[in-house]
């Protein structure tokens, strides 16, 4: 069985002894093999990279040689990535051998998991705003287990809505989640799926909020049909989803095709394909009725 990407608590948990045990840096060059990820806690973006950015990062190391330096933290004889995930990858895609550039961010571990937030509102691949709202949640939720000396929670309020972009009053409201959640908030790794789990003592959601809880419940219930489904939708693909489709919705089916948006008839080999088919994705999700 696969192991399971320790969760953020986890992760802060370990490196913050490792971290007041450490005596000074000791690495002078960073090479791949030195470079620890922890997406979980440093990556504010969705855990799943983005290909399309990876592939234009491939193509700069192959025509240039380098990119632009990471950003990492000096935890033991770690250094641990704090902003560059994209990059950390490419490199890894292309065999890479060598140092590769890196700067030391110089703070404390919470500081640089603030950083990892602030990083991502300044380069070219930024966060959504459903990222800045995970992220935020995610913050929140590490106040709950770590604390400062005082007992305060680790991220002030003002420390999470720098870091992760968003309103002072929207930390609030998921602060009162994370109270009414309480243990089981470890439990919701994202802000959809907390406001999911509150529905029924959260009942004046604001439209945003609304779009959230509807995504979550769609995915709660695609959930389901897949795991009915087994291993049909990858072997059978589109043309089987399609025939499940007609089947659920028989005589409405017409009105959901009404939500896609067209398809262009015509796509210029496989490159274009692609191009085509990200532009496609977006259309969908600015059409969708929630």
């Amino acid at each position: 069985m696969e192991d399971l990407e320790p969760s953020a608590i986890e992760v802060l948990s370990k490196l913050r002894q490792v971290r007041n045990e450490q005596s000074k840096p000791s690495l002078d060059a960073i090479t791949l093999s030195d470079v620890k990820s922890y997406p979980t806690l440093f990556q504010p973006r969705e855990k799943e990279l983005d290909e399309y950015h990876v592939s234009d990062l491939l193509k700069a190391i192959r025509n240039h040689g380098q990119l632009d330096p990471i950003l990492v933290l000096q935890v033991g004889s770690e250094a641990v990535l704090v902003d560059g995930h994209h990059r950390l990858e490419a490199y890894k895609r292309s065999e890479y051998k060598g140092p590769i550039p890196a700067e030391f961010f110089e703070g404390t571990l919470e500081e640089a998991i603030l950083e990892a937030g602030n990083a991502n509102t300044k380069v070219r691949l930024q966060m959504t705003n459903e990222e800045r709202q995970n992220r935020a949640w995610e913050l929140v939720r590490l106040g709950r287990t770590e604390k400062n000396n005082n007992g305060t929670p680790i991220f002030s309020k003002e420390q999470i809505r720098k870091s992760a972009g968003i309103s002072d009053g929207q930390v609030a409201k998921m602060r009162r989640v994370l109270e009414q959640l309480g243990a089981s908030a470890d439990d919701y790794a994202t802000w959809g799926e907390a406001l999911y789990a509150t529905k029924e003592k959260q009942p004046e959601f604001t439209d945003e909020e609304l779009q959230k809880f509807h995504q979550m419940r769609a995915k709660d219930t695609a959930k389901k049909i897949k795991d009915a489904a087994g291993q049909s939708f990858a072997k059978y693909g589109p043309e089987f989803v399609v025939m499940v489709l007609e089947e659920l919705f028989k005589n409405d089916m017409a009105d959901v095709m009404g939500y896609l948006p067209a398809w262009p008839e015509e796509t210029n080999g496989e490159e274009d394909y692609f191009e085509i088919k990200k532009a496609w994705q977006k259309r969908l999700l600015e059409s969708s009725p929630f």
